[in-house]
């Protein structure tokens, strides 16, 4: 599954791209950003309490240089004194956290069980995509139901009552339950607000919506 589009309110559209195009060195036009095949599409509009969460995948045997490339640009998000997180099977991952505007928690994302696909020094040019969104709901299980029947994307993992990851390495939707912590922090929640997706699949091309009130829209 890949990401296509991303769509997040901001608070100040303008403003959001700025940190994107100055701090992350992405290519912005207007209030699109441009992360390799992803496009993010920032709507401006009243940003509600909590935070999104995206993740952005970096070449996988660069994530050493992706780090110290990041922390000269942002503060790192630490747990229990780390601010380094390993995954073993099924993510085989390394990631790194921190904050962006309106306090969306973002991720950079080594996938070891994709290919390499970089040389030189780490720029911007290896953010390669947005590869995880999360949306928040009241209902997991209910949620990746209706998800899976639709989309026919698989479980990622396992499916847990307040946590389930839906497609692969490739992409992901975090599907979690509202009040549930975004990782790596212990009491930054997901925000209400609405986001929207748009995805590549099996099923073709397709959007998605969760919605103010939680429910999905699109399916």
């Amino acid at each position: 599954m890949l990401i296509s589009q991303v769509e997040l309110p901001v608070s100040e559209a303008e403003q959001v791209a700025v940190f994107y195009r100055d701090v992350l060195g992405l290519p912005v036009r207007a209030v699109e950003v441009q992360i390799g095949p992803t496009t993010l599409v920032l709507r401006r509009q009243e940003v509600m309490p909590g935070a999104y969460h995206c993740a952005i995948t970096i070449p996988a045997d660069r994530f050493d240089q992706a780090k110290d490339w990041l922390r000269q640009r942002v503060a790192l998000l630490e747990r229990d004194g780390q601010d380094e997180f390993r995954l073993g099977a099924p993510w085989n991952s390394q990631s790194v956290y921190f904050t962006g505007p309106d306090g969306i928690i973002l991720e950079l994302i080594a996938r070891h069980d994709l290919p390499a696909a970089s040389s030189g020094p780490f720029a911007s040019t290896d953010l390669l995509r947005i590869s995880e969104v999360g949306l928040a709901v009241p209902d997991v299980p209910l949620a990746v139901s209706r998800l899976r029947e639709t989309l026919r994307l698989p479980v990622f993992g396992t499916a847990a009552a307040d946590f389930t990851p839906l497609g692969d390495p490739n992409g992901l939707l975090i599907v979690v339950r509202r009040g549930r912590p975004w990782f790596p922090t212990t009491s930054v929640t997901p925000s209400a607000g609405p986001v929207g997706v748009t995805i590549e699949a099996v099923v073709g091309r397709r959007s998605v919506r969760v919605a103010q009130d939680g429910q999905i829209e699109g399916l």
